[in-house]
């Protein structure tokens, strides 16, 4: 609470809501006339001291009309908003916890659903179901459905085959409840917070992990220390012992079996600890730090990412379909079908890295064909450095690095704002 009243837009933002939700309570008590009386004698008045806001074609009063559709406004709101929040979260579970031919029938159908703009779903449902506002309210809920089924299947495959959940269905723990009681309250989107190898050059991991472990026990969400692009099984390990939640293993520079073998030994290593691992299969090509993807991008096969995952056991794998470290010099274009055929074979959630550069649009349709997370890094750089610029010029003169950072994570948080609303994670953490 604290730190939503230190946030003035968000403050802001929420005393303009209550102030519509009052008037839309009060409509009665508010309106100086009724909404639907008509007056021919007044017709198209200017605002006076009677209508403040003039009259229409009936001699109906604005002012008063406008105070009633709120009303309706927030009722068509909520309503749609909660249809597709309950119908497209009990699909989720259904298609996540239940995978297979449920999860094949149902997340065929919401492909069907998307592949149609949601405007024109819903005037094909609007004048399906016929006039009115409890239709409308269908109509639009009904649109929304396969963007939360979406989010919440991919939410529940990242977590369904935990250690504890497995603890769970061997106790005899019935499929509503596991999915009620177990594991809709753990898929809030977590904070990750990680280090590369590059980064890990000015620090140690066991200093980075309790500063961060020093701010998660002030946070109001999950935090998760991560190890991004771990180079060896000794940094993974370095990272495993400083007590990182998270760990990558990142052996594409290397030949399938090799890479097999690497992660095998890391995901022993920390699954032993209940730490879950991701791997990166295919070439992410790209420099960033001491990153280098090369040139080319090697995407990955999706044959091999089925045979990768089921031989290491791995709890989530990086794939490549097109994209690339650091900035890019044009557009990338996305192998979105290779995707597709990956998603259809890896039960394991998908990771794309290199998204920095990338289209929203691209990242909303990786999204919607199975990507459960989406890694920035590069543009949240330029955001700092555009904001610690920016202040430097104003402000030539300031030596303390204080007032400068603050600008500085002041964009990058806007940044990460922007990307949270693309992915669709807004309203889950």
């Amino acid at each position: 609470m604290r730190r939503f009243l230190k946030n003035k837009l968000s403050v802001i933002g929420m005393v303009v809501i209550i102030i519509f939700i009052l008037i839309a309570i009060f409509a009665d008590q508010l309106a100086p006339y009724d909404y639907a009386a008509q007056d021919l004698t007044s017709m198209y008045l200017s605002p006076c001291a009677e209508h403040p806001l003039g009259t229409d074609n009936l001699g109906r009063d604005m002012l008063s009309r406008i105070i009633y559709g709120t009303r309706i406004s927030l009722l068509i709101g909520f309503s749609s908003v909660g249809i597709s929040l309950l119908i497209g979260t009990l699909l989720g579970c259904l298609a996540g916890f239940y995978g297979g031919k449920v999860d094949t029938l149902i997340m065929r159908f919401m492909d069907v659903m998307l592949a149609v703009p949601s405007v024109l779903l819903a005037i094909v449902i609007a004048a399906v179901l016929g006039t009115g506002v409890f239709n409308l309210i269908l109509a639009i809920g009904i649109a929304s459905i396969p963007s939360y089924a979406r989010i919440v299947r991919a939410s529940i495959l990242s977590i369904r085959d935990q250690e504890y959940i497995e603890a769970a269905r061997i106790s005899g723990c019935s499929d509503a409840r596991m999915i009620l009681r177990h594991i809709l309250p753990n898929i809030l989107a977590p904070v990750i917070v990680q280090t590369t190898p590059g980064t890990l050059k000015y620090a140690s991991p066991a200093m980075f992990h309790a500063m961060v472990a020093a701010a998660a026990s002030e946070a109001s969400v999950p935090v998760v220390m991560h190890l991004d692009h771990g180079s060896s099984y000794e940094l993974a390990m370095q990272a495993f012992r400083a007590g990182y939640t998270s760990v990558m293993i990142d052996g594409s520079h290397h030949v399938f079996e090799e890479n097999i073998e690497i992660t095998k030994s890391v995901v022993r290593a920390c699954h032993a600890a209940g730490i879950p691992v991701e791997a990166e299969l295919g070439k992410v090509g790209g420099k960033e730090d001491d990153l280098d993807g090369g040139n080319g991008n090697g995407y990955t096969v999706p044959s091999e990412a089925a045979e990768f995952a089921e031989r290491t056991g791995v709890d989530s794998l990086a794939v490549a379909i097109g994209t690339a470290h650091g900035v890019y010099k044009g557009t990338p274009k996305l192998d979105m079908e290779r995707l597709s055929e990956i998603r259809k074979v890896v039960s394991v959630p998908l990771v794309l890295h290199g998204t920095s550069g990338v289209p929203d649009d691209a990242v909303r349709e990786c999204v919607a064909r199975g990507m459960c997370k989406v890694n920035y890094a590069t543009d949240l750089r330029i955001a700092f450095s555009k904001g610690l610029k920016e202040y430097l010029a104003k402000d030539p003169e300031v030596f303390d690095p204080k007032k400068y950072s603050a600008v500085g994570r002041e964009y990058v948080k806007e940044y990460v704002k922007s990307k949270i609303l693309v992915c669709g994670s807004n309203g889950k953490a």
